[in-house]
């Protein structure tokens, strides 16, 4: 009887608790929604993007980087959580640097790093710079633009990537 009773009172703490989560996501769609719907330019969506990202990834740094209008160079346009000397030394560069922004766009693709160590396997340039800051983990998806009617599957244009780090590579 101890047994059971044990069993639903856990059972109704875990309800609880998964109820409390819904809201919390609840409650955070609309802060974005409202965020969006104010927004009036590029800078305001992409501070959106960054800062309510970070929140709802459980992120410690989020960045949103634009190219520009010949692709060739990233700028980041807004940033939520970053280091002012990590913003001043990346505020602009190549599109073809060896970083993750570079492969997101490139491939269209999310770009999943899971751990540090892969990270400096695939971008030895930024191991030192990953270490420094805590990274653990990085999310960067492309920002293409929805297809044309009629036009070719994937003929969207890619404005730039959003950049999520994280200190625990669970959050990912």
């Amino acid at each position: 009887a101890r047994l059971v009773a044990a069993l639903r009172a856990s059972e109704e703490s875990l309800r609880e608790r998964l109820a409390a989560t819904e809201r919390s996501r609840a409650a955070g769609m609309q802060a974005v929604t409202a965020a969006l719907a104010a927004a009036r330019s590029v800078a305001d969506v992409a501070r959106v993007v960054a800062a309510q990202g970070r929140a709802a990834f459980g992120a410690f740094n989020a960045a949103v980087a634009l190219l520009d209008a010949g692709g060739r160079t990233f700028r980041i346009v807004a940033a939520d959580g970053a280091p002012p000397a990590y913003l001043d030394a990346w505020r602009s560069f190549a599109a073809d640097a060896p970083v993750p922004y570079a492969d997101a766009a490139a491939t269209r693709a999310p770009l999943l790093i899971r751990s540090r160590a892969e990270y400096a396997a695939r971008f030895p340039v930024l191991a030192p710079l990953v270490e420094r800051l805590g990274v653990e983990a990085t999310a960067v998806l492309p920002l293409v633009t929805i297809d044309a009617p009629g036009a070719a599957e994937g003929s969207g244009r890619v404005l730039g990537v959003a950049h999520f780090d994280f200190d625990d590579a669970a959050r990912l």
